[in-house]
């Protein structure tokens, strides 16, 4: 497999990738929240790991998306859909990190979600955190807002592991080709 390759491409086996534009929000009554910019910033990844792979000439490659809310997962599964259509949808594996108990894929795309500053959730719940850093044979890429996740020792203590192996990618250093796919916007109360 030539997943490895993509080092020289920027994309480390294990990348830690900040994204600090997004914004977490929750319906009303809801305890669970979404980020409609980093679900699609995943997409994005997605597209230029796809990309990379069919320059390399690499077979393909299994792909789990992770998130720890219910209201993200409805969200990435709107912004996928929408990007990729629903044949290239059914390659990839989108679900709750509680649901991905068990699993691996080759790739990982961990949506945290969360990006205020008012603490980070059951984000910081060290269970989950384990499932979800845990799930990838060979590639994990966690997108995340570091000032919010730094509010959790655990998280902190990745972060910084992740800057001192230079693991820790800003955005403005994503490969020039790097392209946020534009989409329509996502309506929360629309069904999938």
């Amino acid at each position: 497999m030539k997943l490895m390759q993509l080092c020289t491409y920027g994309w480390e086996p294990w990348n830690y990738m900040i994204f600090g534009h997004g914004r977490e929000s929750h319906r009303g009554g809801s305890v669970s929240y979404e980020n409609v910019d980093e679900a699609r910033f995943c997409v994005g990844v997605y597209m230029h790991l796809q990309k990379t792979l069919k320059s390399l000439g690499a077979g393909k490659v299994s792909v789990g998306v992770i998130t720890p809310y219910k209201l993200q997962l409805k969200c990435l599964k709107h912004e996928f859909g929408n990007a990729l259509g629903q044949d290239e949808l059914k390659e990839i594996y989108i679900n709750t990190v509680d649901a991905f108990q068990g699993q691996e894929r080759d790739v990982i795309i961990m949506s945290c979600v969360r990006a205020s500053g008012h603490g980070v959730g059951f984000v910081s719940d060290i269970r989950r955190m384990n499932v979800a850093l845990t799930r990838a044979r060979r590639a994990l890429w966690v997108m995340g807002n570091a000032s919010a996740l730094m509010k959790s020792e655990d998280w902190a203590a990745l972060i910084t592991d992740a800057r001192g192996r230079n693991c820790f990618m800003e955005m403005d250093s994503l490969p020039l080709d790097f392209l946020i796919p534009k989409v329509p916007s996502y309506n929360p109360m629309a069904p999938f």
